[in-house]
């Protein structure tokens, strides 16, 4: 008997050490998280204390932090209210060019990438080095990208474009102009990640679906739609919210594709929030007000968490079990009478 419960023993006590272990490795791998989680919380936290301190200004040694004012008038300017009224109407301003960006942006973003990715698929003569030059783009700085645009669409006899055609277009100091050249911009750009991402999907797809909708008479367009697309629909999700976010903090862009003729002083010439945050942080004239811009990312955080939430419910993925795929083929042959 005493050797049955000197065995049971043994073996609690390896199931302890195995269970230590496993603890230990896990926490191994989540402390990279857990640290840089609570790294980003507290300026999150000091972030939104601050934002109620009336002309709270960090650098300033001759007060404590007790010695600032608590007050609403921060966030009041968002709503038209207060001494800081005008930054609100600006700040509402850059959210409409933000979201004017956005819903230019996202589209062009996810169905570019996604039609090169199909074309790409079909292996067409020369297709790997199409592939890299898609790819090419999206490895190289702001900076860079900003200078290949600027000398490209220069607004004097210098510029690329105008030199071709013997032009003097303002495409950088004309501000709807300078709308599509960003657009432009950021398509060349920004499409190699998507694109490498529906890659990736499209090469996943079952084989034997498009053998059996050529069997039963399927075009092409409606195998993208009943075969193509719900295949690779997760991972167009992923991409949508992620190039969603990504263009509601548009920065570089709108940063140096510019000229001197869009305006010299950030309160009339800032058109996304990132911008004015940005300005308002490295600009000494503006430290006095940093519990205004602590309110003006509070709210802007607010803003993009809500737009998020509400692209996430419009695109969420209804649960269907694994045969969901299988079910919406069938539903398509029932629908065309196959």
């Amino acid at each position: 008997m005493s050797r049955v419960l000197s065995v049971e023993e043994e073996l609690k006590k390896q199931k302890r050490k195995s269970s230590l272990k496993k603890n230990i490795s896990a926490w191994c791998y989540l402390f990279p998280f857990v640290f840089l989680f609570a790294y980003s919380i507290v300026p999150i936290i000091w972030g939104a204390v601050t934002s109620f301190l009336l002309k709270y200004n960090p650098y300033d040694t001759t007060k404590t932090f007790f010695d600032f004012q608590f007050s609403l008038e921060n966030y009041a300017a968002f709503f038209g209210v207060g001494q800081y009224a005008k930054f609100g109407v600006h700040f509402w301003e850059a959210m409409g060019f933000t979201l004017l960006y956005a819903v230019a942006l996202v589209p062009l973003m996810i169905l570019v990438p996604l039609g090169l990715a199909y074309l790409i698929n079909l292996k067409p003569p020369g297709y790997k080095i199409f592939r890299a030059i898609i790819y090419i783009p999206y490895i190289i700085s702001a900076s860079v990208m900003g200078s290949i645009f600027l000398y490209l669409f220069n607004d004097s006899a210098k510029g690329f474009i105008n030199a071709l055609l013997g032009t003097s277009i303002k495409f950088i100091g004309n501000s709807v102009s300078r709308f599509f050249v960003i657009l432009a911009a950021t398509v060349w750009w920004q499409t190699g990640n998507n694109f490498l991402v529906f890659m990736a999907a499209l090469r996943d797809v079952d084989k034997n679906l498009y053998e059996a909708s050529s069997i039963d008479g399927c075009t092409k367009k409606e195998q993208f739609l009943y075969v193509t697309f719900p295949a690779i629909k997760q991972q167009f999700s992923v991409l949508l919210f992620t190039t969603v976010i990504g263009y509601l903090g548009l920065y570089s862009q709108v940063k140096i594709i510019r000229s001197p003729e869009n305006g010299s002083s950030w309160f009339f010439d800032m058109e996304t929030p990132m911008l004015i945050l940005q300005e308002g942080i490295v600009k000494s004239e503006y430290f006095k007000l940093m519990g205004l811009f602590s309110a003006t990312a509070i709210v802007y955080g607010v803003i993009v968490l809500i737009i998020s939430q509400l692209q996430l419910k419009l695109t969420g993925e209804r649960k269907g079990g694994k045969h969901v795929y299988e079910d919406r083929y069938k539903l398509f042959l029932c629908e065309k009478g196959r």
